[in-house]
């Protein structure tokens, strides 16, 4: 459960529309939380050996859920009015003035590779190389 989960997010980061990369991520979500279910009942089984390796995994489940939860609401903004969009790269626009152009794409990449916000073809987006919101990957 939790190898699915963690391949649909890996394939949202690299789809090809906005509609895959959401509905990836949104995939996922059932099969990380049924993992984080058994991993922490398991942990707290008496009788398992592994309770460390069931309490990471479980941990490493939750994780990824606690990303994954957010992106959907930055998709719902986006849906009425592209401002979680506008918001994210007005802050990668900030960072350039005050902190460059490196600490610009840094920010790019943790709004998409950390916090699942965007698949990875928004990039140039986020970083105002591309005036357009691409619905899919051109």
């Amino acid at each position: 459960m939790q190898e699915l989960g963690e391949k649909l997010q890996l394939a949202a980061l690299d789809a090809d529309s906005v509609g895959g990369f959401y509905g990836n991520i949104y995939q996922s979500m059932p099969w990380l939380w049924g993992a984080y279910l058994g991993f922490r009942y398991l942990s707290v089984a008496q009788k398992s050996r592994e309770v460390p390796s069931h309490k990471i995994a479980a941990n490493v489940c939750d994780e990824r859920l606690a990303n994954a939860t957010p992106s959907l609401v930055t998709a719902f903004l986006d849906t009425l009015d592209g401002r979680a969009l506008r918001s994210s790269r007005d802050l990668v626009s900030r960072k350039r003035r005050m902190e460059g152009k490196v600490a610009a794409e840094a920010l790019a990449d943790h709004f998409i590779e950390v916090m699942l916000e965007y698949p990875r073809y928004f990039k140039p987006i986020l970083l105002g190389q591309e005036d357009r919101y691409w619905v899919r990957k051109p």
